[in-house]
């Protein structure tokens, strides 16, 4: 897992703009992990999303989460994570990291199939609101 600023992606400074980044980090294959839930509907972001194939977690929830409580929710869904990137090593997709379950969210303008929705199988569910 590396960071922006990490020595490792040293061309993805901090404050990059997202059209900036995003394709430069999808071309590498990597998974992006944050919090920007428009990050695939805003017009341009939306192209660069499909057109790279961009991966993307968003650690989903209506309030701010800590930093601590963030990496838990990571940390509980590892195991479904790791699934979804051995089922789907390929994007665009964007999966929100939910209190008890991830969500497939629908990736506006990609060409990904209609009514694909390549969750695991063992992907746990709920009963109760998420967030």
């Amino acid at each position: 897992m590396v960071h922006t600023g990490h020595p490792l992606v040293s061309d993805l400074p901090r404050k990059l703009l997202d059209p900036e980044w995003m394709p430069r980090v999808a071309d590498r294959g990597l998974v992006v992990i944050g919090r920007d839930r428009h990050l695939h509907t805003r017009p341009g972001e939306r192209e660069l999303f499909a057109a790279h194939q961009l991966r993307v977690l968003r650690i989903g929830g209506s309030k701010d989460l800590s930093t601590w409580d963030q990496l838990a929710r990571l940390v509980t869904h590892w195991d479904t994570i790791e699934a979804v990137l051995r089922d789907r090593p390929t994007g665009p997709w964007l999966y929100e990291i939910l209190t008890t379950r991830l969500r497939d969210v629908p990736v506006t303008g990609s060409a990904r199939p209609r009514g694909h929705h390549a969750a695991p199988s063992h992907t746990p569910s709920c009963s109760q609101a998420d967030g």
